[in-house]
């Protein structure tokens, strides 16, 4: 690329080396300005992935289940029906990623009469604290009001799939 050197007062730049456009050298007396130029290559680089970003930030948070109350969980527990708590945040990437799974779960297999129970990381610190999530992402199945299954960060389908049908019996019967 060819550098012209110019003086501060012609142009309004600074005194650093002028880079001419690469298309149009001296047509309509554009100039660009060296941090101009490397400016602009970066906007070029990372406008795609901002782009791309925005796109995910606005998709629908995938969510299976309802949310959590004490009511609820107490009396699916008497009934004695398969419950997944699923501590889980707006923001976690992760979450995001077991939703779509135990949405599909829930899809996939109706017959396990599996419950999901959303208990939201940031505004129900008291159940998150009960259940004893170390994080977001955590995910406990009860069986009546035995906790037989307790997995943190787990984004593999095969993994709790694997695990929700090892633990409730309806699964295995109907499957």
């Amino acid at each position: 690329m060819k550098f012209l050197a110019i003086k501060c007062n012609e142009l309004s730049v600074s005194p650093t080396k002028v880079a001419m456009h690469p298309i149009l050298p001296f047509h309509w007396g554009v100039y660009f300005n060296t941090e101009d130029m490397i400016s602009m290559k970066v906007l070029r680089l990372l406008l795609p992935s901002l782009l791309v970003t925005s796109l995910l930030l606005t998709v629908p948070f995938a969510s299976a289940g309802e949310p959590f109350s004490e009511e609820r969980f107490k009396e699916l527990q008497a009934a004695k029906q398969p419950v997944l708590i699923d501590v889980r945040a707006d923001w976690c990437p992760t979450c995001k990623k077991q939703g779509i799974i135990l949405a599909q779960f829930q899809k996939d297999n109706p017959q396990c009469g599996l419950t999901i129970l959303n208990v939201n990381f940031d505004k129900q610190k008291e159940w998150v604290k009960h259940f004893r999530a170390p994080r977001q992402s955590t995910l406990l199945l009860y069986r009546g009001d035995k906790q037989v299954w307790f997995s943190v960060a787990e984004t593999r389908a095969d993994v709790i799939r694997q695990n929700i049908f090892n633990s409730v019996k309806a699964c295995g019967e109907n499957a």
